[in-house]
């Protein structure tokens, strides 16, 4: 796939755990990773957002973790709705659909 057209949409910087991975820049606020013991994920907010999303997107685009730049809503979207619901990923999997259904048309 091409370029991910977010067009301003934020929603996979929302309650994310993004891990990170060898390579990433060394200076990223993190956390440890609940989901994997020993390893760590971006930062987050006090209201679950990432801690580099502002209001107009993310902070550290430019110099963001591969996770990040590797994230894409349309391959979320190939999931079933019901391993979207277990995976808590329902609002990004509805924006994934809604891109394809539009470069369907």
């Amino acid at each position: 796939m091409n370029s991910v057209p977010c067009n301003g949409c934020a929603l996979c910087c929302r309650g994310d755990a993004v891990r990170v991975m060898p390579g990433d820049p060394k200076e990223l606020f993190v956390e440890p990773n609940p989901h994997y013991p020993g390893e760590f994920m971006i930062a987050h907010k006090k209201n679950g957002d990432c801690f580099y999303l502002g209001e107009t997107g993310c902070t550290i685009h430019s110099n963001k973790p591969l996770r990040c730049r590797e994230m894409d809503c349309r391959n979320i979207a190939r999931l079933s709705q019901k391993a979207a619901e277990k995976l808590n990923v329902v609002e990004v999997w509805k924006r994934g659909r809604e891109l394809i259904a539009n470069t369907r048309k």
